[in-house]
């Protein structure tokens, strides 16, 4: 699971990074405290891949969506 949350911050900043929005990097520790003080941690993996497993208390909203055609993104994500 760790490399599964990994992956996921590395999605949701490129998201960020690409949307033009500042990007805060925040290490392992700092996102624990920010979870712990009752921040909530956004998940936008595919629902297969959040099922798996996720952070507790996390909010799945899946950027991509697997389809019999394959992946495809979720177009009013950014909007």
């Amino acid at each position: 699971m760790g490399n599964g949350i990994i992956s996921l911050l590395f999605v949701v900043l490129l998201l960020f990074y690409s949307s033009g929005a500042e990007v805060v990097t925040v290490d392992v520790h700092a996102a624990r405290q920010l979870i712990q003080s009752g921040h909530r941690y956004l998940d936008v993996r595919t629902e297969e891949e959040f099922k798996k497993g996720h952070v507790h208390n996390s909010l799945n909203i899946p950027y991509m969506f697997n389809t019999p055609r394959g992946l495809f993104f979720f177009f009013f994500f950014l909007s």
